[in-house]
């Protein structure tokens, strides 16, 4: 069998997180969201990706993978990748598996699961390479639909967060400690708890907080002398804990970061930094993201009211009093920067003073400084984006580069009305 991830689309949901990745390339506990979904997969069965079309060749680029392909004339197992494999999931899947005929199940306007012959798969794939809600009339027109309920779908981005303590706890099996303890490093609650990966060290005088759920550390992690680390949480391959770090509940931090100061149910994608004094909160961020000396979020609004987040240009309440920001890959903050609540930041934006609205994609922002907001250019933030992947001894694809350049004019008009300005940087 073939099986499929697929977006559709509320894709434009999780703007501006997934404007460089797929949905299921969106992390929340110790997993991806696709990855959640491939678990159960038979070594055997093939895996294909859907996915908007100017992301196909980075990913193909990076993972060899097979995307947006229409195979063989074969059976395929299409998957929504905003499905979260709990509740009714593993039921329901093994109705459409074992399913002689072709099947479509629903969530309202969504897509969930179906098993299709590639023939039908075709047409229902637009131009874009997602699955929207023409081919999804096309779709129930054709080979019918079942409306199911019970199941988790993904539809903000915010409930990633919600989810990221629970499902960190679920995540945990049981680990080993392969690494260096320092002396004097204390664990509070069971050491079952506690898993610490190959080649790496926990420093003299920290503590491991383990009775609200499992710390996980990944290989060649370095735990700097004097943190506090709480379950559960969760450090990637080849990160540092700074010194006096305080490692809050819920934080989870993907690989090859740099992390400090005090951080409390934030997921953090690969290769960004986060590495002195200022909390985060409640946050998402994405990837090659830096976050100047004292940058600060706010997570919970004066009035403790609900946090309310734009997504479409619609006010969506969120039902939280606690949240934090969006931030898309790329961003750069400046020494004592402060977010205020449910606030996005675009991609590789430059922010400087109080943030308390949401950034465009590619500007400096200073509003409270000077009311500007200006754009960057485009070959400045490709030199800037070369400049901190060689700090990190990689190189800039070309793949990636022409990503860069198409989102630059991608997301033109969320800056169209704020501009006035272009500003090159030094």
């Amino acid at each position: 069998m073939i099986i499929a991830l697929f977006e559709d689309h509320k894709v434009t949901n999780f703007y501006p997180l997934t404007y460089t990745r797929p949905v299921y390339e969106l992390r929340t506990g110790l997993f991806k969201l696709g990855e959640r979904l491939l678990h159960f997969k038979k070594p055997d069965w093939e895996v294909y990706f859907y996915m908007r079309n100017y992301l196909a060749d980075v990913y193909r680029q990076q993972y060899g993978i097979k995307v947006n392909e229409i195979p063989n004339d074969e059976t395929v197992l299409l998957i929504n990748g905003r499905l979260l494999p709990k509740g009714e999931y593993e039921n329901l899947l093994s109705k459409v598996i074992d399913s002689p005929n072709e099947v479509a199940f629903f969530s309202g306007d969504s897509l969930i699961l179906a098993k299709l012959r590639a023939r039908s798969l075709e047409p229902l794939i637009s131009d874009r390479w997602m699955i929207n809600r023409e081919t999804i009339s096309s779709l129930k027109r054709t080979v019918g639909g079942i409306e199911v309920s019970g199941l988790n779908v993904i539809e903000y981005p915010w409930q990633l967060i919600s989810l990221n303590k629970e499902l960190l706890r679920e995540d945990y099996v049981r680990g080993k400690i392969k690494g260096e303890l320092g002396n004097y490093v204390s664990i509070y609650g069971s050491g079952e708890l506690f898993s610490l990966g190959e080649g790496s060290s926990v420093e003299d005088y920290t503590i491991i907080d383990v009775r609200k759920g499992p710390v996980v550390i990944g290989r060649n992690v370095v735990i700097q002398s004097g943190s506090r680390l709480e379950g559960p949480s969760y450090i990637g391959d080849e990160c540092t804990v700074v010194s006096d770090s305080l490692i809050r509940s819920g934080t989870n931090v993907g690989p090859h970061c740099k992390v400090g100061g005090e951080l409390k149910n934030v997921i953090i994608h690969a290769n960004s930094n986060k590495a002195h004094e200022g909390f985060l909160g409640e946050a998402y961020i994405g990837e090659w993201v830096n976050l100047g000396a004292l940058t600060t979020n706010s997570d919970l609004k004066n009035t403790y009211g609900i946090v309310k987040v734009n997504i479409g240009g619609i006010r969506i309440s969120t039902g939280l009093r606690k949240l934090g920001c969006f931030i898309g890959d790329m961003v750069k903050t400046a020494i004592g920067v402060l977010i205020y609540t449910g606030k996005k930041v675009g991609l590789a934006s430059h922010l400087y003073g109080t943030v308390f609205e949401d950034v465009p994609s590619f500007v400096i922002y200073s509003k409270s400084l000077n009311g500007k907001i200006v754009e960057l250019e485009l070959e400045e933030v490709i030199k800037i984006q070369r400049r901190m992947y060689r700090s990190r001894g990689k190189e800039l694809s070309r793949e990636e580069e022409e990503l860069i350049r198409y989102l630059y004019q991608l997301t033109e008009e969320e800056r169209k009305e704020s501009l006035k300005e272009k500003f090159k940087l030094s």
